[in-house]
């Protein structure tokens, strides 16, 4: 079944600053604290995982959730591995449950805040899925 993404609407993020938000997400469990500030848009570590880093410009009241990818362990294959298998099955990991945590709490911390998923590999999956069912 194909799914209609006509509504899904991209922001104005800088893809300097994407990547940034990507790299910080990646290397979480190698750094003791990722980028503090990606161009004003400061880190929140009380909402941060080593799976996903949350970070709010409070000038712009913008707020993104940057999901780790493929960490190249057996765990994070297994889990490309069941969304071959079953897409539905993969909304049940733990790695997918983290994500929508995240954006729950994110979400519940800045309401008001325009608000970015920013993924990469295997968090693609995961943004697709919150984008849809979170407009």
């Amino acid at each position: 079944m194909e799914e209609d993404e006509s509504n899904f609407v991209g922001g104005k993020l800088a893809v300097k600053d994407i990547k940034r938000f990507i790299n910080s997400a990646q290397y979480r469990k190698q750094k003791t604290v990722p980028d503090a500030d990606i161009s004003g848009y400061r880190y929140d570590p009380l909402l941060s995982t080593d799976e996903s880093v949350v970070y709010y410009n409070p000038q712009t009241n913008h707020v993104v959730h940057s999901i780790r990818a493929t960490n190249g362990t057996v765990r994070d294959w297994i889990n490309n591995g069941i969304y071959l298998a079953s897409p539905l099955a993969y909304r049940q990991t733990p790695r997918f449950k983290n994500a929508i945590k995240t954006q729950t709490q994110m979400e519940q911390k800045y309401p008001d805040a325009k608000k970015s998923i920013v993924t990469h590999s295997q968090s693609g999956i995961m943004g697709r899925y919150m984008a849809r069912d979170r407009p």
